[in-house]
């Protein structure tokens, strides 16, 4: 191309420095056409140059044909490598989304699992923290598998369960047959024997002086052994003639086996003593019928009926009476040998007044549902145990009225 350059300026310099140059000289004047018209001119090069100009166009021509093939060779070489880059770059994308999408599932598939196993042991946690008695109680909860606990006595968890163990161990023992049987073994020996010696009395002096001599021997007071009634005064001095002693006896209050206990004293619980007293005080009162019993004649007469019918009204009216003050006392015999010893109604007396201490308020305050639910239902079995012992007690009162009632009017009928 610059070659081609060149050569036009040079034809062009010539043509104008030499202007005698003639006609045949010059490329193309006029060509010889049936027109006479003029060609165009299309070059001012000499003739001797125009193979040069028609080999550097067949050149230039060939030269861009094949540098046209080879750049569309190698704009197609290079669009092939460029859609292959490409497809592989998309392969890989794809490859890549889809593993993307693949660890993504998988992520959530775990996460899921995840959540659940925590939503379960969350659940697992919550259930168990309602079952509790104190929620939050560290020294409670289920142990982990291999862990080795000690439980902290001082938990409000151990307290509260000490408590309701102690006093179910009292109304186990209490309620439990063999107390049971022997509760109305002695009641009904002791009732069989007022009621024996009642009707064995052939003198009333004589059996006076025998309960008489009975009370010096074995409950004879300071003042009695200084009188010169007794040689020495006994451990629970007019014990058999002493209501207090009756109602309230010391139990086993300051030995070392039996009565101690740091935060409860008995007041309703027998010593073995005053079981004796206690059984000495009924027979004072009401094993005494002063008259003697009528003898066998006596009963076959029927003059002597009216005397024979009051007699055995008035020896069941005793009769009721002793069991009924007997009852009294059945309550208030030891139910234990062992440890703390108490009687039915201390055993109740017990739960009743550790549940008013300070302490077992503060615990029961901070306890879970099932906690104050289970203190409840231990008030409420301790409230049905006072009414059935009221019930008893206004039953056998409606009794003694009716054979008070029922021996005033014979008395009425017999003074008529």
């Amino acid at each position: 191309m610059m070659l081609k350059k060149a050569l036009t300026i040079l034809g062009l310099v010539t043509a104008f420095w030499i202007p005698t140059l003639t006609a045949s000289a010059t490329v193309i004047t006029y060509a010889n056409c049936p027109t006479l018209s003029p060609l165009p001119v299309t070059s001012f090069m000499p003739a001797a140059l125009l193979p040069i100009e028609q080999a550097e166009t067949s050149f230039d021509t060939g030269m861009n044909a094949v540098v046209a093939a080879a750049v569309n060779s190698a704009t197609v070489i290079q669009s092939e490598a460029i859609s292959s880059a490409f497809n592989t770059i998309t392969s890989e994308l794809i490859k890549i989304s889809q593993a993307k999408q693949s660890n993504l599932i998988e992520i959530d598939r775990q996460y899921q699992e995840l959540k659940m196993a925590y939503e379960m042991e969350l659940n697992a946690q919550k259930e168990q923290l309602e079952n509790m008695l104190f929620p939050g109680d560290s020294s409670m909860m289920e142990p982990d598998e291999g862990e080795s606990r000690v439980i902290d006595q001082d938990s409000p968890t151990y307290q509260f369960v000490k408590q309701m163990c102690s006093a179910a161990k009292m109304q186990q023992q209490l309620y439990s047959e063999e107390i049971i049987n022997e509760s109305k073994e002695l009641k009904s020996r002791r009732s069989t024997k007022i009621v024996s010696n009642i009707q064995a009395v052939s003198s009333i002096s004589a059996a006076a002086k025998q309960s008489v001599d009975f009370h010096y021997e074995v409950f004879c007071s300071e003042d009695d052994s200084l009188m010169g009634m007794c040689d020495e005064p006994s451990v629970a001095p007019n014990a058999d003639m002493d209501a207090y002693v009756f109602m309230y006896p010391t139990g086993y209050r300051g030995e070392e086996n039996g009565g101690t206990s740091d935060d409860y004293q008995t007041m309703y619980t027998y010593s073995a003593v005053e079981s004796l007293a206690a059984y000495q005080y009924i027979k004072n009162l009401t094993g005494t019928l002063y008259m003697t019993s009528p003898t066998s004649r006596e009963e076959e007469t029927s003059s002597k009926t009216q005397f024979v019918g009051f007699y055995k009204q008035a020896l069941s009216v005793i009769s009721l009476s002793t069991d009924y003050m007997l009852s009294v006392a059945q309550v208030r015999e030891p139910i234990n040998k062992v440890g703390l010893v108490v009687s039915q109604l201390d055993a109740i007396n017990y739960a009743i007044e550790r549940s008013k201490l300070p302490d077992h308020q503060r615990i029961i305050a901070s306890a879970s549902e099932n906690g104050k639910l289970l203190e409840l239902q231990k008030q409420m079995a301790l409230q049905n145990q006072l009414r059935l012992l009221i019930m008893k007690q206004k039953e056998r009162a409606r009794q003694l009225d009716a054979a008070r009632v029922a021996i005033e009017s014979t008395v009425y009928s017999l003074s008529d």
